[in-house]
């Protein structure tokens, strides 16, 4: 992804298919599960029996979140955000510390990312990756 764009493309979208599944935290009546690297799922688990996708927030970079009462706290690259879901329909950040966390990017096995590439381009992050 373009540097430029990882702390600035998020936000609520339309529901997404499940790539790279990680942890999920409880919400209200909500169940929220991360996409390693690329956002967090919301469901509603209001009926157990049948959870719905019911959008999803992007955060390019994300590999990590945690929730108390409404807000999300999560890392978007390197920095630390706070997004309140009082309105699950228009999450909203209320704080962003910049560059609180390491540059490192590890896959959510563990491995180094950065070790395994040859050339990463001029002016680009890696936010995600699929195994192929």
């Amino acid at each position: 992804m373009e540097k430029s764009k990882v702390t600035t493309e998020l936000g609520l979208v339309a529901a997404q298919p499940n790539k790279t599944l990680g942890q999920m935290r409880k919400m209200g009546q909500y169940l929220l599960v991360l996409d390693y690297g690329t956002g967090i799922h919301i469901m509603d688990a209001s009926d157990s029996a049948n959870l719905s996708k019911k959008g999803f927030y992007k955060i390019p970079a994300c590999i990590d979140f945690e929730v108390k009462g409404n807000i999300v706290y999560a890392n978007n690259y390197r920095d630390f955000i706070m997004i309140d879901f009082a309105n699950i329909n228009q999450p909203v950040i209320i704080k962003r510390e910049l560059n609180a966390f390491d540059v490192s990017v590890k896959t959510p096995d563990g491995l180094e990312v950065y070790s395994k590439l040859s050339v990463i381009p001029e002016g680009t992050v890696i936010i995600s990756y699929e195994k192929i």
